[in-house]
């Protein structure tokens, strides 16, 4: 799965994101976690200089495996946020936010920089700005996000397909 995850334009990348979401839930219903964890690890691994390769849509991943019981994984969370600060990751990580803001409270787990935030509407790249404007409108900051970003095209993966939607119409999506 992972190996399949590395091309975001391809849709089998996104089905094999998706695909490691079952996964880890059919991990966690058998109670066995430690492959999960060992899983994180290496795309932990993935995403840093040493390794020698670079994990592209690990935080992807890394989310949908937190996704399927947040509580479990929780020391996790933050360190996922922090791979933000890697330019290379950051649209990665803001996804997984966005996914894991569906079903915890982020602020229970991390600290969201409102200035970090409003900066990354002001990104150079439009995804990026509008995955911010997804992710403030999803933990209920009181950002105002500009109408242009409103209207930026995202790539958003739905029932197998990767569809293009304006940033407020993909909210409901991801």
């Amino acid at each position: 799965l992972i190996s399949l995850s590395y091309d975001k334009d391809n849709p089998l990348s996104w089905k094999a994101i998706e695909a490691m979401g079952h996964v880890a839930k059919a991990h966690v219903s058998a109670q066995d976690i430690e492959p999960l964890r060992n899983t994180i690890r290496k795309l932990l691994w993935s995403m840093t200089d040493e390794s020698g390769g670079i994990g592209w849509r690990a935080a992807e991943l890394i989310g949908e495996i937190i996704y399927a019981e947040p509580s479990l994984f929780s020391d996790i969370i933050p360190i996922l946020w922090s791979q933000r600060e890697e330019g290379s990751f950051l649209e990665s990580v803001l996804r997984s936010m966005i996914k894991l803001s569906n079903k915890i409270n982020l602020s229970d787990y991390i600290k969201i920089n409102k200035e970090e935030l409003e900066n990354l509407l002001i990104h150079e790249n439009d995804e990026i700005k509008a995955l911010a404007a997804i992710l403030i409108s999803k933990i209920k900051s009181h950002i105002p996000i500009p109408e242009d970003i409103k209207n930026i095209i995202l790539s958003v993966y739905t029932r197998g397909n990767i569809i293009k939607l304006k940033t407020s119409k993909a909210e409901k999506f991801l």
